[in-house]
């Protein structure tokens, strides 16, 4: 008699042992769900940067346009358009270092996530190697498949984002080239002018323009 009671309560204490393993499992798999949602969001913040770098190809559209115009236009209004154009820059690139940021951190978190998910598949294992071994599949089985889904999509979506950065990163600095060649034409542009309205005076203490694009955050 005492020795079916040892084994019910045995096997009581091993179900309990399962199922809060299992419930661990659980809330791994939802909380691997979030961060597939975070992603999704990051996506979307890519996406929207990339729209506004797509914007930024118009440069040398704009530069020859510019330099057309340059010549009816005076000067404070050129040096205010490459203000403009300098400080458009500077905001795509700290919502390009954010967004790195946040790529980072969703990593960093995934790679928490797999770490307690590894010691909950040894936990299940050591307090069932003593069960029968189709427990121990079974649970594995109906776990194990769906979180390497969420890790492979979350992967592949970590992927395209770096990707999308890098072209980002790329462009940007394409941009910079432009704008100090528009720099440099506009004061070309300047010292023309005021060759052609003072003579002899046009090369005496030239004035530069003072606009200098930022360098590259991620060169």
């Amino acid at each position: 008699m005492d020795g079916r009671l040892l084994s019910v309560l045995a096997k009581k204490g091993m179900n309990c042992t399962l199922e809060k393993v299992l419930a661990d499992a659980k809330s791994l798999v939802e909380r691997l769900r979030n961060h597939d949602n975070a992603a999704e969001m990051l996506i979307e913040q890519t996406t929207h940067l990339n729209k506004r770098v797509e914007a930024m190809k118009q440069y040398q559209e704009e530069i020859d346009a510019l330099n057309e115009v340059a010549r009816h236009r005076p000067r404070s209004s050129l040096v205010l358009g490459i203000q403009q154009e300098n400080r458009q820059i500077r905001e795509l690139q700290q919502e390009n270092k954010e967004l790195r940021t946040s790529l980072e951190e969703h990593q960093s978190a995934l790679e928490l996530i797999m770490t307690k998910y590894r010691e909950q598949v040894f936990r299940l294992l050591m307090a069932s190697k003593r069960d029968d071994p189709a427990i121990v599949t079974q649970l594995k089985e109906q776990h194990t498949t769906e979180m390497q889904a969420h890790i492979d999509k979350i992967n592949e979506m970590a992927s395209v984002m770096r990707k999308a950065i890098e072209v980002d990163e790329e462009r940007i600095c394409e941009d910079e080239e432009r704008i100090k060649q528009l720099e440099v034409k506009a004061e070309q542009h300047y010292f023309s002018c005021s060759k052609a309205l003072r003579p002899g005076e046009g090369t005496k203490n030239p004035q530069k323009l003072q606009i200098h694009p930022k360098k590259c955050l991620f060169m």
